[in-house]
């Protein structure tokens, strides 16, 4: 089994157990906001 699987933009190494993807800056935001409160549902405004 190959350690590193590729699509598109996304990396997914199996041996790490790591994934890497790109994100424009406001995705990763976002994905910040949610990150920092699990489990909060939030709506859309």
């Amino acid at each position: 089994m190959e350690p590193e699987v590729k699509v598109g933009d996304m990396v997914l190494r199996l041996d790490r157990q790591e994934l890497r993807v790109a994100l424009t800056p406001r995705e990763f935001d976002l994905l910040s906001v949610l990150a920092q409160e699990p489990g909060k549902l939030f709506q859309r405004e």
